[in-house]
């Protein structure tokens, strides 16, 4: 194979290495992705194989995002609100925002 095939819209070429293993960041998690390689045949990188014909590999699925049944308002005060999360992790982020609603609504 000349180069990676037409139907692919864009390929990434990494620079040459003299390594035999080859890291690729930046992948995004839980999607499909093919990877090629080719050798270079003189010291100057000039003469090169063909492509490889590509392997396919597929990053680790991501963690789900939570959605509003995964956490609960337990306490509620004047200046506080108290948020449990319903799932057992090793770590949580939180943020908040002041609402534009100016109704009373609970998800309770």
């Amino acid at each position: 194979m000349a180069h990676p095939p037409a139907w692919h819209a864009t390929w990434e070429e990494l620079p040459a290495t003299t390594a035999t293993t080859q890291v690729f960041n930046g992948l995004k998690a839980g999607k499909t992705y093919e990877l090629a390689c080719r050798v270079y045949c003189d010291a100057s990188n000039a003469i090169f194989s063909d492509w490889s014909d590509p392997i396919t590999t597929m990053t680790l699925a991501g963690c789900p995002m939570p959605t509003i049944q995964d956490f609960e308002v337990v306490e509620e005060g004047y200046t506080k609100a108290l948020v449990r999360s319903r799932i057992q992790l090793m770590r949580y982020m939180f943020q908040y925002a002041r609402s534009s609603f100016l109704g009373l609504y609970s998800y309770r």
